[in-house]
C-alpha cells in the first residue's frame, strides 16, 4: 500500500506490505505490521481511530502550516484539580542538575498506590516549562486524572528555573547527554516494581531515542514497558532543516526565543553564563542573538567540546535509531506538521516492518497542535486518551492488567449537545478577570444572529464559511498589528499578509473537514462554542493572538522576545 494511500474501508489489511491500516472519520491512519498482537492493541485504542474535535483557530491556521505557531500561544485548559507537585533534584555526570517533578493527585497520597502502579515518564518539548501549564503539563494532568498511573515530568538542565551548574546549555547538543537516562534510573530506583511508559513530545523524542538506542540493556533493567512518541522528527537533521527553512525560520525563531526565556528565568543561571562567557571561544552575546537552530547550536559548540556542527550531529543524531528500539512504540504525527511530518515515518519501510511499532498519521494537527475546545480554552483530551489506551493495551499484552472491552468505536461519552452546553457554561464561568460573562455571551449571540443569514435558528455550512472568512480578515489584521512598530520585521509581516488570502482560501475545506466531527446544521449551543472566542477577542482590547490577558504570561514574554530579535 502506498504511503499516502487512504483507503475507504473502515479496516483494510494488505498482506503484501504486511501492514494494517485502520480508518475512522477524517482519514486518520494507523499503520503497523499485521500481527495478532497489533490487531488486539489497535482495537483497544478507539481514540486512535477517530479524529480529535479540533480547536477552531488551529483548524483555520493549519491550512497553511500555522497551527504550530497558534498552538504555542494557547492558554491550555489543564485538567482540574491541579496536581500536587513533589520536586526531586538529581545531579548528573557533568556536574549539572536535572529535576523530576512528580505529579500527585490531590485526592490521594503516593502511598495509597500499589508499588507496581505503572509510571508515565514524560520528556517535554521546547516550551516554557511548567507543571501547571503548557502542552506537557496538560497531557500529564490528563493521564494523572485517569487514576491509573503515577506521572513524573523530566525538567532538563536550564529549564523551569533550574539553575545551570554545567556548561551544557539547552540546544541540540544537549540531546547527546545521558540526562534522560539518569532521570529514568531515579524513577526506577524509587519504584523498582513498576513498569515505565515513556511519553515524549517533540525534542523529548530525540533525548530519549538517542539514549535508548545507546543503552538497550538499561531499558530492560529499568523496566521500560513502551514508548509513546508524539511529533517525533525521525532524525534531528531533518527537523533542524525544516525548522530553519519553514516560513523564513519562524519555527526556529520560536524555539531559540524559548531557550533564551528559560535561561533568563534563573538569575543564578545568568550569572553562570557570564562566567562562561569567553571560555574556549564561547560568546554569550552571539548566543543570545541567535535566531536559527544552526546559529544557536554553532555558538554552543565550544561549551560541548565539538569542533564542528557535523561532529556534533554525528554524536547526537541517532540515524535509523527508531528502527532499533526493541520495546513497543507508537509514533503519533500529523501530515501537516511543518517540522515533523508523518510522511517521514510512512516512507520508512524498515520502521513499518517492525512488529512492535505502530504509526498514527492524522491529516491535521500541525506541530503538537491536537488541541480541542476554543482558541483561549485548549484541551488535549484526544492525545491523552490515545496515550492512556495504548499504554493500557501494552500492559494487557504483558499480563499486567485486565484489558478494557474491545471496541472499534469511540468510548461512550455524554451526548454532543450535553458536552457543548457544559463547555459553554465552563468557558463563560472561567473567563479572565475583567471580562463580563454576560457581555461576552451577548456579543456571541449577536454574532450568531448575524451569521444566521436565513434566520433558521441554526448555522449551515455556507454560513459558517462566510462568517469565518470575515473573522479571518479581521483577526489577521489584528495579528499583524500586534508587533511593536519600532521593532517590526517587515519581511515577516509581509509574508503574513501574503498568507492571509491563503488562509481565507483554505477555510471552506477546513469547515468541510470539521463537519465530520461536528455535523451541520449547528444549533446555537454548538455554534456559540466557536463564536465565544471571537466575541472575547472583539471586546478585549489586549486579546489578540500575539499579546493579551487571555494568553499565557510566558507566551507574551516569548512573543516579545521574538519580535525584539526579529527574523534572521
Amino acid at each position: 500500500m502506498a504511503c499516502d494511500e487512504r483507503p475507504s474501508d473502515s479496516i483494510t489489511s494488505c498482506n503484501e506490505d504486511r501492514e494494517l491500516a485502520l480508518l475512522y472519520h477524517t482519514q486518520t491512519l494507523l499503520h503497523c505490521c499485521e500481527t495478532e498482537a497489533n490487531e488486539r492493541i489497535a482495537m483497544q485504542c478507539p481514540s486512535l481511530l477517530r479524529c480529535h474535535p479540533p480547536n477552531i483557530w488551529c483548524t483555520l491556521a493549519g491550512g497553511v502550516g500555522y497551527a504550530w505557531a497558534v498552538q504555542s500561544t494557547l492558554a491550555h485548559n489543564v485538567p482540574k484539580p491541579l496536581a500536587r507537585v513533589e520536586p526531586q533534584k538529581i545531579g548528573v555526570a557533568d556536574g549539572g542538575e536535572i529535576r523530576l517533578d512528580w505529579l500527585h493527585s490531590p485526592h490521594s497520597t503516593p502511598d495509597q498506590l500499589a508499588p507496581n502502579t505503572p509510571i508515565i515518564y514524560a520528556c517535554p518539548p521546547v516550551e516554557p516549562y511548567h507543571t501547571d501549564d503548557g502542552t506537557c503539563a496538560t497531557l500529564c494532568h490528563g493521564l494523572l486524572h485517569t487514576g491509573k498511573f503515577r506521572v513524573v515530568m523530566l525538567c532538563y538542565q536550564g529549564y523551569g528555573g533550574n539553575s545551570m551548574k554545567s556548561p551544557h546549555l539547552p540546544g541540540t547538543p544537549q540531546v547527546g547527554l545521558d540526562d534522560v537516562g539518569t532521570g529514568l534510573k531515579a524513577v526506577h530506583d524509587k519504584y523498582p516494581e513498576a513498569p515505565i511508559a515513556v511519553v515524549c513530545i517533540s525534542i523529548g523524542n530525540a533525548h530519549f531515542t538517542r539514549w535508548a538506542v545507546k543503552h538497550p540493556e538499561l531499558c530492560k533493567d529499568y523496566n521500560v514497558l513502551a514508548a509513546v512518541f508524539i511529533a517525533h522528527g525521525h532524525t534531528i537533521a531533518a527537523t533542524k532543516e525544516s525548522g530553519d527553512n519553514f516560513h523564513f525560520g519562524l519555527a526556529s525563531n520560536r524555539v531559540t526565543a524559548t531557550w533564551r526565556g528559560e535561561l533568563r528565568r534563573s538569575p543564578e543561571t545568568m550569572k553562570h553564563l557570564a562566567r562562561l562567557d569567553g571560555q574556549n571561544g564561547f560568546n554569550l552575546e552571539r548566543l543570545m542573538a541567535a535566531t536559527s537552530l544552526e546559529a544557536w547550536d554553532k555558538e554552543l559548540l565550544p561549551l560541548y567540546g565539538y569542533d564542528s556542527i557535523e561532529e556534533m550531529m554525528d554524536h547526537v543524531d541517532s540515524v535509523d535509531g527508531v528502527t532499533k528500539l526493541d520495546f513497543p512504540c507508537i509514533f503519533i504525527n500529523s501530515d501537516d506538521d511543518p517540522v515533523c511530518p508523518s510522511s517521514r515515518f510512512l516512507e520508512d519501510t524498515k520502521l513499518r516492518e517492525r512488529p512492535n511499532v505502530i504509526i498514527v498519521a492524522t491529516p491535521h494537527g500541525g506541530h503538537i497542535g491536537w488541541q480541542e475546545g476554543l482558541f483561549f480554552a485548549s484541551e488535549c483530551r484526544w492525545i491523552s486518551d490515545s496515550c492512556t489506551e495504548y499504554v493500557e493495551a501494552i500492559l494487557a499484552e504483558r499480563g499486567n492488567c485486565t484489558p478494557p472491552p474491545a471496541t472499534s468505536s469511540p468510548p461512550l461519552r455524554e451526548s454532543a449537545e450535553e458536552t457543548e452546553c457544559r463547555m459553554l457554561a465552563e468557558l463563560l464561568r472561567d473567563l479572565p478577570p475583567g471580562f463580563d460573562a454576560a457581555k461576552v455571551e451577548a456579543i456571541a449571540n449577536q454574532m450568531f444572529e448575524s451569521a444566521d443569514t436565513d434566520q433558521s435558528g441554526a448555522l449551515d455550512q455556507d454560513e459558517v464559511v462566510l462568517f469565518m472568512t470575515k473573522m479571518a480578515h479581521e483577526q489577521c489584521e489584528v495579528m499583524m498589528a500586534a508587533a511593536p512598530s519600532e521593532t517590526r520585521a517587515a519581511l515577516t509581516l509581509a509574508k503574513m499578509a501574503e498568507q492571509k488570502e491563503a488562509i481565507v482560501a483554505g477555510i471552506p475545506a477546513h469547515v468541510q473537514a470539521m463537519s465530520g466531527e461536528l455535523p451541520f446544521p449547528w444549533k446555537p449551543s454548538r455554534a456559540k462554542l466557536c463564536l465565544l472566542s471571537f466575541a472575547t477577542m472583539r471586546i478585549g482590547q489586549d486579546c489578540t493572538p500575539c499579546k493579551g490577558s487571555l494568553l499565557r504570561q510566558d507566551s507574551r514574554k516569548e512573543e516579545a522576545d521574538f519580535w525584539a530579535v526579529g527574523p534572521p
